[in-house]
């Protein structure tokens, strides 16, 4: 007590000393020792579910599906994500002006950034967890934010459409102009090289001398790719040479007398 009030003007020692009529401890327990608690109800068992998303992934679709459930206005909790997923594949599908950037945008990270939907449509064969979702058997039922994915999946090019939604949210005049920029320059680069008797010279010159070192166990061969120019640096003689073990010796050539 020693700091508090009580110790304060013997308050602890009066209270201890103060008799207490007998009306007023029988009211005291009348009303509170007899008192009987509510029993509480049992609760109800959990269904068991089944989930192949690591903990981020589902952690992000229920942040996701929170907050779209709040936009749309339909019921918040784990019990909802399914009839907003169900809404929300809807919106996507009728390019609904109701989904804001930020909605589209936390949407498509639902999906990995390597999905290729430009080819054809449906989840990335990368995407393990996603395909272990498609191909779940039923039972025991999928948890509510697999469920959601599964819903989501089922609108076409699902992707394509969330990528292309995005770029023309952000700037498309913008990005598209810098995309034709660069397509013209890489277009202007390639006549350039095409046209450079020099550069053909020189590929020529390295054809010739990967035929000549690989004579004998190999077809000459007519061409080559670019990208192997880049190993040039990595071919070394397995014959020892003054000229090898000094490569500045004969760079001048052979001294006149």
């Amino acid at each position: 007590l020693s700091g508090t009030v009580w110790s304060m003007e013997g308050l602890a020692q009066g209270a201890g000393q103060m008799h207490m009529p007998t009306w007023l401890q029988e009211m005291m327990l009348t009303h509170f020792a007899n008192t009987t608690r509510k029993a509480k109800e049992p609760k109800e068992e959990a269904v068991p579910s089944r989930s192949y998303l690591d903990k981020s992934r589902k952690q992000t679709i229920g942040i996701v599906l929170t907050r779209c459930a709040h936009d749309l206005g339909t019921a918040h909790g784990v019990d909802s994500y399914f009839l907003t997923s169900k809404i929300l594949a809807h919106l996507i599908m009728s390019l609904d002006e109701r989904l804001d950037f930020d909605t589209i945008r936390n949407v498509r990270t639902f999906l990995k950034p390597k999905e290729n939907c430009l080819l054809e449509p449906g989840p990335d064969p990368e995407d393990e967890q996603l395909e272990a979702i498609l191909q779940h058997p039923g039972e025991p039922p999928l948890a509510a934010e697999d469920r959601v994915l599964k819903t989501l999946c089922h609108v076409p090019q699902l992707a394509l459409r969330l990528d292309s939604w995005l770029l023309m949210a952000e700037d498309f005049d913008c990005i598209s102009a810098m995309v034709v920029r660069s397509v013209r320059i890489i277009s202007e680069a390639l006549a350039e090289v095409t046209a450079s008797k020099p550069l053909m010279s020189i590929l020529m010159v390295i054809l010739s001398a990967g035929n000549f070192l690989n004579e004998g166990t190999r077809w000459a061969a007519s061409g080559f790719r670019l990208n192997s120019i880049l190993k040039l640096k990595d071919a070394k003689s397995n014959v020892t040479t003054s000229g090898s073990s000094n490569p500045g010796a004969e760079v001048d050539g052979p001294k006149k007398a």
